[in-house]
């Protein structure tokens, strides 16, 4: 199960272009969200249960992937960036019921790919440059 956005609209000037896509794969399944500047609802497939995954591209490599993993176990969850330049870390953002948006330490980011671990009932943004 695949689907990429291949183009979207440029909030600036109205103009198509090629977005970047960013993948989680878990499950044997593969969830691909276009994000020129948001993702849609629906944009997402194949994240397990009860993750919500939505991404959003700044200007370069610059991008904002939030999950929400409303599940009452920990996930890990592989991510892929595709269709541009990914950077080469992201800092994730954690809110729960103990935590108010607490920076967590950067994760590498590998040939456009990198696993995070989502403990129970948060919102993570990974945020990177």
């Amino acid at each position: 199960m695949s689907r990429k956005v291949r183009s979207a609209v440029n909030a600036r000037g109205g103009t198509r272009r090629r977005s970047r896509a960013v993948s989680s794969r878990a499950h044997s399944d593969t969830a691909d969200v276009g994000a020129t500047r948001a993702a849609r609802s629906g944009d997402v497939s194949g994240a397990p249960s009860g993750v919500l995954v939505s991404a959003y591209k700044g200007t370069g490599s610059a991008i904002a992937i939030v999950v929400i993993n409303k599940s009452t176990g920990s996930v890990n969850l592989p991510i892929t960036i595709s269709g541009g330049t990914a950077p080469t870390s992201v800092t994730p953002w954690t809110t729960s019921s103990s935590a108010n948006l607490t920076s967590g330490t950067a994760i590498t980011v590998s040939g456009g790919s990198f696993t995070a671990t989502l403990a129970a009932n948060t919102v993570t943004t990974f945020v990177g440059m």
